[in-house]
């Protein structure tokens, strides 16, 4: 494409607009794509599944097209909807577009040198922003759901996108609001695979879990044997248990509640899968969507990654 195709695309020399973007118009503005950095194949694939199940919405974040003709911004959403062409040609989302935008303002100062390079956000602070949720909440979730993406889906990533983290709360939504609402605070508990088995537990029996939660934060009137108090006990008193990680008392704490809904005693906890393959038993169909959903790992790090595509351009 010459540097003046957008104008006859969009019919002005500059402007800026939302757009119902079709597979055959991203492919031809990835024609200009010739300077961004390498894909990341996993958001490609996360963006084209959500376009494909109606639930895209375009962010205030805007696909740019310079004034020499290039794509500034936006690669990712354009392949992700590229994609889509072999699965249904009808389909379009919308974009948030501006064109004409001046790449370069002077003779050593370009646009790109004013964008934001500070920290970017995590996936759980960019769920939080559009579902509007105080910094403390989103932080619950998005550690909560780190944590359950690790075990039960068995994901290798130590963070997770905003669409991934969305996936799991809905999947979870009453567990999470039933287990966090009712949270005491206890500072010294291992917070988050705490919460998480909590949230686990509850899909299965959503009242011993929240009986369990109270009396683990109060500890009153637990008789020994109780395995409450067991599990109490090595979290907050056993030297021991120091260091051990969020997985194994994620499991722990579930070995402990299935005693707890079965009435048995409890007087030392061993680390295995008995109490995780109690709760898993009743939600396998759930487990097999999250699993499925998270599937899609990233890309190994390289210094550039051409995709095999007929319109990719260097």
């Amino acid at each position: 494409m010459n540097k003046d195709w957008y104008k006859k695309e969009f019919g002005s020399e500059a402007g800026v607009k939302e757009i119902l973007v079709t597979p055959e118009m991203a492919e031809r503005w990835l024609n200009t794509n010739t300077h961004n950095r390498p894909l990341v194949e996993r958001r490609v694939k996360k963006y084209k599944q959500a376009i494909i199940e109606g639930k895209w919405v375009p962010s205030n974040d805007c696909l740019v097209i310079y004034d020499d003709g290039t794509l500034g911004n936006g690669q990712h959403r354009l392949w992700a909807l590229a994609e889509t062409k072999g699965i249904n040609p009808n389909l379009k989302a919308p974009l948030l577009v501006r064109w004409g935008m001046p790449n370069k303002i002077s003779k050593n100062l370009y646009t790109m040198d004013f964008i934001d390079r500070g920290s970017g956000r995590t996936g759980g602070q960019n769920w939080g922003l559009r579902n509007k949720l105080e910094t403390t909440k989103t932080r619950q979730i998005s550690a909560i759901s780190n944590l359950l993406a690790q075990i039960v889906g068995t994901v290798r990533r130590t963070t997770l996108e905003a669409l991934e983290i969305d996936f799991i709360y809905h999947s979870y939504r009453q567990e999470f609001d039933l287990i966090l609402d009712n949270d005491r605070g206890v500072r010294k508990f291992s917070r988050a695979p705490v919460w998480a088995a909590l949230v686990f537990a509850a899909k299965v029996n959503p009242e011993k879990a929240l009986k369990f939660e109270e009396l683990l934060f109060t500890g009153e009137n637990l008789p020994s044997g109780n395995p409450i108090l067991t599990f109490r006990n090595r979290i907050l008193f056993n030297s021991s248990t120091e260091g051990r990680g969020r997985v194994t008392v994620f499991k722990e704490l579930l070995t402990a509640m299935r005693s707890f809904i079965e009435e048995e005693p409890l007087f030392k906890i061993y680390t295995n899968d008995k109490g995780y393959s109690y709760f898993v038993s009743e939600q396998k169909e759930l487990i097999n969507k999250i699993s499925k959903f998270l599937a899609i790992q990233p890309i190994p790090e390289e210094p550039h990654v051409k995709p095999d595509r007929p319109f990719y351009t260097e």
